[in-house]
């Protein structure tokens, strides 16, 4: 069980410095794969001992090897944060293609409210590692059907939103409830929905009390969205306990 502990760190460990990557060039508009890793400071390309998760930064004093500027803080908390939490979403469960599943959409969900906290934008880039993933889990046995039912419940009601919004919700929250409904059925789409509003409206309220933010300032939806979404798609009886308690 160590030993798997360790690997599930190790892969978060990776993929969080791919993520880093990610929100670092998408905002750019960089090719996520070309030019090669460098520093942003000499344009030096950077070695395969530079580019070890963790270890190189630590290393290295948090600097480039090359000129000794240093490394933005980002790429740290990037690779310790998903280490960690590739550990805890792994905690106790054996290899499997549904947990490599799981690991996957929480990255990018991850990555998409990041990105949307931070720029306020939600990346055509980044749904479309949503759809891979949605490929991988009609390969291992996902109905296609409850899978086009999800996108279309989660995603025609903020299509509807968006139409009379007058701009006020952007075209990527759309975007991205058609492809989270992909991992979703139309029972957890609608949850999905509520529990999205609701946390969004809760933290809205929390802020304005707290004076950081005016009823009328932007709030950006899609890490409500991811949450809500992730949180069903890995306890899906939480759909069925709730419909059951209010319907029947």
């Amino acid at each position: 069980m160590m030993f798997l502990t360790l690997f599930y760190i190790l892969a978060g460990l990776c993929t969080g410095s791919f993520l880093a990557l990610c929100a670092d060039r998408l905002p750019r508009g960089e090719s996520l794969f070309f030019p090669a890793s460098h520093c942003d400071a000499c344009g030096h390309r950077l070695g395969v001992l530079d580019l070890i998760p963790l270890w190189s930064y630590l290393r290295l004093g948090g600097r480039c090897r090359y000129c000794a500027a240093p490394l933005k803080m980002d790429l740290l908390w990037w690779e310790v944060g998903m280490g960690g939490a590739f550990a805890l979403l792994g905690r106790g469960a054996d290899p499997s293609p549904l947990l490599f599943l799981t690991f996957y959409l929480f990255s990018f969900l991850v990555l998409i409210s990041v990105m949307d906290g931070k720029e306020k934008f939600v990346y055509d880039a980044s749904l479309l590692f949503l759809v891979g993933g949605a490929l991988f889990y009609l390969f291992f046995g996902a109905s296609f059907f409850r899978m086009v039912g999800g996108s279309l419940f989660l995603g025609l009601p903020l299509w509807m939103i968006y139409g009379v919004s007058g701009g006020r919700m952007g075209f990527g929250d759309v975007t991205l409830a058609f492809s989270l409904g992909l991992f979703l059925d139309g029972e957890r789409s609608l949850l999905t929905l509520f529990l999205a509003s609701f946390l969004g409206i809760a933290f809205s309220c929390l802020m304005m009390i707290l004076g950081r933010r005016k009823w009328q300032d932007p709030l950006p939806f899609a890490p409500f969205l991811c949450m809500a979404a992730f949180f069903l798609f890995v306890r899906p009886d939480a759909a069925r306990l709730y419909f059951q308690f209010f319907l029947f």
